[in-house]
């Protein structure tokens, strides 16, 4: 049989297993000895890290993580929605003043770094351990920012945009990743990186299903709680459409043998509608008991380590909003063939 190079897997059980089997691992990112920038980014968080590497960055992530409390984020996220909404009235478009910015601004906020103030200084914010801090009062203005719109939340979006490997890059980018690292106290380490990481993948992601949920609402006024619209929301319509895997060694999917290095393309939007998983998968049905079975968040090896905590703020968001009404959605996505993002959902 004639050897494949690239493949995509769409059915569940497939894209399951290619999960939890060790053999296939994330495409790495070329080799760098850049000490800054986004290439020093993608070198040094767990994302694109294998091995003992993978897991020494990925328990630097979780350390962070197991610090914030989920109901806290959920909270703070409502209650800054509502602040926003506030501010600036209606209509408004939730995906650009709302979707892409509390969520970040909340976990920035709860990682220790509070957004950019009049003066447009990011601000470290005390922790419970000074030795956390850039000095021992707890607090230390860093990164100066000459422009005000040059905020935590728009460097974590610019970086976003180039996060992975073939998306475009250039000294914007890098100086953002820069602005972040002095944020968080100005030494490039892989701690620092697990922070901004944090942040990025929190970016884009959270956002899509933000709008992707309001979308659902406005289809359908479903009476469910919040929590379960979400989670139908990312077996149904996830913002992360796939992963990408490679074979590190010789195996098989279903049947069918994969030579090593063959690049594995996981459908996740497809194996989230098998109908040998999913009843009736193309209804949108926040009461099903077996929403929990998607594989949005990953599985296996490799889950997502904050996908509590994006689902905790996707909740909170649209909490405040989904009494709002729905008056204009963006046709066209963000392109992108990883996510789905709309571009725009202005409510009133």
């Amino acid at each position: 049989m004639p050897v494949a190079t690239r493949i995509t897997v769409r059915r569940h059980a497939e894209v399951r297993a290619v999960l939890l089997d060790p053999r296939f691992g994330v495409p790495p990112v070329p080799r760098t000895a850049a000490t800054s920038g986004i290439a020093w980014l993608r070198a040094h968080v767990s994302r694109f890290s294998a091995g003992a590497d993978h897991e020494r960055r990925r328990a630097l992530a979780i350390d962070e993580l197991v610090r914030i409390g989920t109901g806290t984020l959920r909270q703070r996220a409502a209650q800054r929605t509502a602040a926003v909404l506030a501010a600036t009235g209606v209509p408004v478009d939730l995906m650009a003043t709302v979707a892409r910015t509390v969520p970040v601004g909340v976990l920035a906020e709860a990682l220790g770094v509070t957004d950019s103030d009049q003066s447009g200084s990011a601000r470290l914010a005390p922790r419970d351990d000074p030795d956390q801090s850039a000095d021992k009062s707890g607090s230390a203005r860093l990164a100066p920012r000459d422009d005000p719109d040059q905020s935590v939340t728009a460097d974590v979006a610019l970086v976003s945009g180039a996060y992975f490997p073939g998306s475009d890059a250039g000294p914007l980018v890098d100086a953002a990743v820069a602005r972040l690292v002095a944020s968080f106290g100005g030494v490039a380490d892989e701690a620092t990186a697990a922070r901004i990481g944090l942040l990025v993948q929190a970016c884009d992601a959270t956002a899509g299903l933000i709008g992707n949920t309001v979308l659902a609402l406005s289809r359908h006024r479903y009476p469910d709680p919040t929590d379960a619209v979400v989670a139908e929301t990312l077996r149904y319509d996830p913002p992360v459409r796939a992963m990408s895997r490679v074979a590190l060694a010789p195996a098989w999917i279903d049947g069918r043998q994969v030579p090593a290095g063959t690049a594995v393309r996981l459908d996740i939007a497809a194996a989230n509608r098998d109908p040998d998983v999913f009843r009736d998968p193309d209804h949108f049905d926040p009461a099903r008991p077996e929403r929990a079975r998607h594989l949005t968040f990953g599985e296996g090896l490799r889950p997502c380590p904050g996908s509590g905590h994006a689902f905790a703020l996707a909740v909170g968001v649209v909490d405040a909003v989904r009494n709002h009404q729905l008056i204009e959605a963006g046709v066209d996505l963000d392109p992108s063939a990883n996510l789905r993002v709309p571009d725009r959902v202005v409510i009133t």
